[in-house]
């Protein structure tokens, strides 16, 4: 029943963090482009939401990497300049691990961008991972380090 809830949750931030409420800042009309060719605006810029997905977690006060992951909405403002997309975000959601320690709570903040308008996103995410005390869990409270590599689907 427990992982019934939880991706009962997950479902429902997936829901209400939808990448749809971007905006682009009006640009001056560009000359020179033939008809029914778009070129990307000059500078954009709003807030963002999504999922947040991260597989592997690097821990560096051991210097090891741990399979397990982060499943957490986030938010975050985007800026465009020149076609360079960069978007500081924050995140927070559940923490998974494996069957001993079970369910935790994650909070995370990163960097993500793209060029050129891609779909395609990268970043660097840093996060905090806390679990019941019982459990013993040994990164409890301690930095982790991910590389965030996405796709935007609603491009």
């Amino acid at each position: 029943m427990k992982r019934w809830l939880q991706l009962i949750a997950l479902l429902v931030a997936a829901a209400v963090m939808s990448p749809a409420f971007c905006q682009d800042a009006p640009s001056a009309p560009q000359q020179g482009v033939p008809a029914g060719q778009k070129l990307a605006p000059i500078v954009n810029f709003g807030f963002v939401g999504g999922m947040l997905v991260v597989p592997f977690k690097f821990h560096p006060s051991d210097h090891s990497l741990t399979g397990g992951g982060t499943a957490a909405g986030y938010v975050g403002w985007r800026s465009s300049w020149m076609g360079l997309t960069v978007t500081p975000i924050v995140s927070a959601g559940l923490s998974l691990s494996d069957a001993r320690y079970g369910t935790g709570f994650s909070v995370a903040s990163g960097l993500i961008g793209s060029v050129a308008n891609s779909p395609i996103h990268f970043g660097l995410v840093a996060g905090t991972d806390w679990y019941a005390k019982s459990l013993q869990y040994p990164y409890d409270g301690k930095l982790w380090l991910a590389v965030e590599v996405g796709y935007n689907f609603s491009q």
